[in-house]
């Protein structure tokens, strides 16, 4: 197991929302940062999960989630999908086409 720290941020106008995730691996910082315009509409973003290219996100509030949706270079799609924990920590599950991924909790910061 290593640590994440995932930061959501929305906007004053909640039109648009920051998603900055941070791992550590042996000893190594890895960070992405992602700048996004909420409605569902494709817009381009920065790389996923380590990924190198650039890819196409949209994002939406679907009740209570907060669902992105990632479309890569190559026209592969996942969701990530944000949501809170009746303890107010965050939780982070990535969807494959409908095969739900293993989801990651993120510990409210005291």
């Amino acid at each position: 197991m290593y640590p994440h720290h995932i930061a959501i941020d929305q906007a004053r106008k909640c039109d648009r929302i920051s998603i900055v995730k941070k791992s550590g691996y042996l000893g190594t910082t890895t960070s992405e940062t992602h700048i996004l315009t909420l409605g569902g509409k494709d817009q381009k973003d920065s790389p996923w999960l380590g990924s190198k290219e650039q890819y196409r996100t949209s994002a939406k509030f679907v009740g209570s989630e907060l669902q992105v949706r990632v479309t890569t270079t190559g026209g592969s799609t996942f969701t990530m999908i944000y949501s809170l924990t009746p303890a107010r920590d965050l939780l982070e599950e990535a969807r494959l086409t409908d095969r739900r991924g293993v989801p990651v909790l993120a510990k409210r910061q005291k």
